[in-house]
């Protein structure tokens, strides 16, 4: 629960300073169509960082319970879940820069280009993952908290495997 309480509060600021923001609504009237654009890309980055934001709780929570063999499709769906947000969140925030601050028309497609490119390669890689695992390590979920678990020092105990063995022939 430590892990997903920094995430609450990182949302619950995240929401205070952004309120105004993600509530409001783009009027014709008020805005030329440039500056509406500009608008709605950081509104659509706020949205994924939000998301970004929750996937990142929700696998908190559920990491907490990662010994029970039946939490743990859950952790697995959630973690690429998080995977996808992240990815989302980087291609918003550059599509927004780009909105933003770049006048001239090639340097922007170009990057324009390269985000998409980096977006489709993360989300090839993630399903690529799910049959050659390179994202986490070999039967635990290294790669994800940066850590190795206590219980042996290697990774997860003969018990657990068997739980995420299951749990990626559920989600198959």
């Amino acid at each position: 629960m430590r892990y997903a309480s920094i995430g609450i509060l990182a949302i619950i600021l995240h929401l205070i300073i952004n309120r105004q923001q993600l509530g409001k609504i783009a009027s014709g009237t008020e805005m030329t169509d440039p500056e509406r654009k500009v608008a709605q890309r950081y509104r659509y980055f706020l949205m994924a960082m939000t998301s970004f934001y929750v996937f990142d709780i929700a696998w908190g929570i559920l990491y907490e319970h990662h010994d029970v063999p039946g939490i743990f499709p859950f952790v697995y769906s959630c973690t690429i879940f998080y995977f996808v947000s992240m990815l989302l969140t980087m291609l918003t925030w550059i599509r927004f820069l780009v909105s933003f601050l770049v006048k001239r028309r090639r340097p922007a497609k170009l990057l324009l280009y390269v985000v998409w490119a980096l977006f489709t390669l993360g989300l090839v890689f993630l399903m690529i993952n799910r049959f050659v695992p390179y994202v986490r390590g070999q039967g635990d979920l290294k790669g994800r908290t940066g850590r190795r678990d206590k219980m042996n020092g290697h990774g997860f105990q003969r018990k657990e495997k068997n739980a995420l063995t299951l749990a990626e022939n559920l989600l198959l």
